[in-house]
């Protein structure tokens, strides 16, 4: 499961339900997008734009979910708080692109078995 946060909420927000969903058997994954919680750094400010947020920080880390995790057994779901829903919608209206990348179609919110 990752789980893509929404504006400032930095990834520690999520931390009860992320161990709530390990406890449940599911795997985990919390982030912050660049410039913002932990990411955030004062000697090396990024010049944000919210696209790369979709485009670059989600994209990388679905990338690392389906590297590191054999979806085609199991999917790698996503679930979206405020903006991280709204970007994870416009990765799912992307997603032809995910999917010559990464070999997994989006359906239904999650990358997984074609059948």
């Amino acid at each position: 499961m990752v789980i893509a946060p929404a504006v400032a909420a930095p990834q520690s927000f999520y931390q009860a339900f992320a161990e709530y969903l390990t406890e449940q058997g599911m795997e985990c994954i919390t982030f912050d997008y660049r410039g913002t919680g932990a990411s955030l750094s004062a000697q090396s400010p990024f010049r944000i734009q919210l696209p790369h947020w979709g485009q670059k920080d989600l994209e990388a880390v679905l990338g690392f979910a389906l590297a590191t995790h054999d979806s085609r057994t199991l999917p790698v779901h996503l679930v979206g708080h405020s903006i991280g829903r709204q970007i994870s919608a416009m990765l799912a209206f992307l997603s032809q692109g995910l999917k010559n990348r990464f070999g997994r179609e989006w359906r239904n919110g999650c990358f997984g078995r074609r059948d």
